[in-house]
């Protein structure tokens, strides 16, 4: 397996994850493990295309990857990563929210948002990783 291709199966497999994170009421660690799915995914990308991927910032890791691609991304993943970023801190850490418990602030539609962004980012992800360029 190619690394390329294991971070995107850890990605799928995160997103899977989420899945039954949410399904168990579990929202807060849903949200964020899906913004890791779509990390994950990205990062497959940028390694696919030879490049560095350095940081979590999920919009930055979409720049990066439009340009080592050449290839725009559909609507709604810059905005999806944009709502992903959010979930990385505040749904770990309850000092990032004024000391609240990040499992009291996210509700199954924070979740389901979630999960929606980090399909659409995989999705994305898939198109490119099986157009056969670079390896």
């Amino acid at each position: 397996m190619l690394y390329w291709q294991s971070w995107m199966e850890q990605a799928r497999r995160a997103l899977k994850t989420g899945a039954i994170l949410r399904e168990a009421g579990e929202h807060y660690w849903a949200c964020f493990t899906f913004q890791q799915a779509a990390e994950m995914a990205l990062k497959a990308g940028l390694e696919r295309f030879g490049e560095d991927h350095v940081g979590h910032n999920l919009l930055e890791l979409v720049a990066s990857l439009r340009m080592a691609s050449r290839d725009e991304p559909p609507e709604g993943v810059r905005e999806g990563a944009r709502r992903l970023n959010r979930l990385y801190v505040p749904t770990r850490y309850p000092d990032a929210v004024g000391g609240s418990v990040p499992a009291d602030n996210y509700s199954a539609e924070d979740s389901e948002l979630a999960c929606q962004d980090a399909g659409l980012i995989l999705a994305y992800i898939g198109t490119l990783l099986d157009r056969g360029e670079p390896s």
